[in-house]
């Protein structure tokens, strides 16, 4: 966030102060850095994590599970914008380094942005297996047929919601060992965290899960129950109701009841 963007928000804090009594929060790491930079009190900020339609993702998934046929080339993929607050750049380079160690893969980059050339460009010059898809309507597809998902990012990531996506698919992570990425995989509990920047360590981690695929699997169908269980659209929708100190049972009879 500039320095401008930040007054703005400073801004709109104070003057939303007399209107309501809590800011809501994307993330625990958010919130942190929203008490620090905003000198609030840990009391006026609560987290809500930011919930994704995850149910196409899963059905991706079981659509995938009769279909699919194994392969020698390993396919690797991120979803993200192509912008400076995201790190494929580290991604292309141990997709890079480990076709130089012999290992067969393919990474696929899917999203675009303004840095789309810059990157492709890299890609070109290091000779790495690695495809541009632009921006996909059917990524739900072609994220449950990655055999390894890779979020390489920036400590700028406020939670990851491809991230949860792909967990939600059912394909083993890797993220960047920072903020968010760490509280999603809860500390490397639901995937495998690196060193951000590390194109060497993000290219043994690919080769550990690759070489392994069944223990892959076991780690992806945990985190698989941790996408579904804390970062559904449903999963939100609670988290803002008990914010709202709104009682959940009468809340859906009040919605669904018909008009007097």
């Amino acid at each position: 966030m500039s320095k401008a963007q930040l007054a703005k928000f400073r801004a709109i804090v104070r003057l939303g102060r007399p209107f309501t009594h809590r800011l809501l929060c994307c993330s625990h790491y958010v919130e942190g850095r929203t008490v620090e930079v905003l000198g609030l009190a840990p009391e006026e900020t609560r987290v809500v994590y930011n919930g994704a339609n995850l149910d196409r993702f899963d059905q991706a998934r079981r659509r995938l599970l009769t279909s699919r046929r194994p392969s020698q080339v390993l396919s690797v993929g991120m979803v993200a914008t192509l912008e400076s607050h995201k790190d494929q750049d580290t991604l292309i380079r141990a997709a890079a380094e480990l076709e130089q160690r012999g290992v067969q893969l393919r990474v696929r980059l899917i999203g675009d942005g303004s840095r789309r050339a810059e990157l492709e460009a890299l890609v070109k010059q290091l000779g790495a297996p690695v495809d541009f898809l632009g921006s996909r309507a059917d990524f739900p597809d072609r994220m449950a047929e990655l055999d390894v998902f890779v979020f390489s990012t920036t400590d700028r990531e406020g939670l990851g919601i491809a991230l949860i996506e792909a967990m939600a698919a059912g394909v083993p992570v890797i993220a960047s060992d920072v903020p968010a990425c760490r509280e999603v995989l809860d500390g490397g509990k639901y995937g495998l965290l690196v060193p951000p920047r590390s194109s060497a360590a993000l290219a043994d981690a690919i080769q550990t899960l690759g070489s392994d695929l069944s223990s892959a699997s076991q780690l992806a169908e945990a985190a698989r129950g941790r996408a579904l269980r804390e970062f559904s659209g449903e999963a939100m929708a609670d988290s803002y109701l008990d914010a709202l100190a709104i009682e959940k049972v009468s809340a859906v009879r009040n919605i669904a009841a018909p008009a007097a």
